[in-house]
């Protein structure tokens, strides 16, 4: 998340879209067309036999596909990604060269486009202060991993102390199933959550570029987990089916109780706090 690499590949992938191409292609047309030039100037341009919308039209691809304009890009949203997770007191998002690099892409391409646009006019205003500020909350991500780090450091201790060791496969199953099944169901629903906040189709798509690599990956986690609580669930019932046959077997003797005797004889079990022999049983 912090990473702003994955952010940015995910953008280009978004390129290779047709859907969100279309889209890029439909806003950068309009921002042409009504930001760059105006809404006057499409109009006297019109009575000289210039179609604006049409010049706009034929050179929005060319830009799409510029390399200068695609590193432009590249920056503004990395700078974007930092400014909303990392560095909020940073510089900000410049759109500037995003502008000069399409305009330099109009003039190879449609010269009398170029001379009909507003100089100083950006194909895009962007208000950064609007930007929601996570970078508290990805401050504890550090804090979090080293929480799980100890974590994973203790079950070993766990499993060594535990006299129960089966519940250590039931906790780290039902762990691995709950952080699983949230990954999922995350790499499913961000996407779309993205693509109604922002309105734009090819930011969900970008996010699902981004995580849809995880998908396999927490569903395999949530079907270990749910692997580990089944064996977990299957060594209780064994354990307490042993203790419960040990138990009868030293308070009544062998050959008693259905079933084999213990593998060693008569366990110590009053010792474990199992049974007390000395005294009648009542729920043999």
């Amino acid at each position: 998340v912090i990473d702003s690499a994955p952010t940015t590949a995910a953008i280009d992938s978004a390129f290779t879209n047709p859907t969100a191409r279309a889209e890029l292609h439909r806003e950068l047309s309009a921002a042409i067309t009504e930001r760059m030039v105006g809404p006057d100037v499409v109009e006297a341009a019109a009575g000289y036999g210039i179609d604006v919308a049409a010049e706009a039209d034929l050179v929005v691809d060319k830009i799409i596909d510029d390399p200068s304009f695609r590193l432009a890009l590249d920056e503004f949203v990395t700078r974007t990604h930092d400014l909303i997770l990392v560095d909020r007191e940073g510089p900000d998002a410049d759109i500037a060269p995003v502008t000069e690099a399409a305009l330099e892409v109009i003039r190879d391409n449609s010269p009398r486009l170029a001379v009909l646009i507003t100089p100083n006019a950006d194909i895009l205003v962007f208000d950064t202060s609007t930007l929601p500020d996570l970078t508290s909350p990805m401050g504890l991500v550090d804090r979090v991993l080293a929480y799980a780090l100890l974590a994973m450091i203790a079950l070993p201790l766990a499993a060594v102390v535990h006299p129960k060791r089966y519940r250590i496969l039931a906790w780290v199953g039902r762990t691995w199933l709950v952080s699983g099944a949230v990954a999922a169901a995350a790499t499913v629903t961000l996407p779309y959550i993205g693509g109604r906040l922002t309105g734009w189709s090819t930011v969900e798509i970008a996010i699902r570029a981004a995580v849809v690599r995880f998908l396999v990956p927490a569903s395999a986690m949530a079907l270990l987990g749910l692997t580990l609580m089944t064996v977990a669930a299957v060594w209780k019932h064994r354990d307490q089916t042993r203790t419960s046959r040990e138990g009868a077997t030293a308070a009544l003797g062998f050959g008693l109780v259905p079933g084999p005797p213990p593998a060693h004889g008569l366990l110590d079990l009053a010792s474990r706090g199992l049974v007390d022999a000395g005294r009648p049983l009542t729920n043999v």
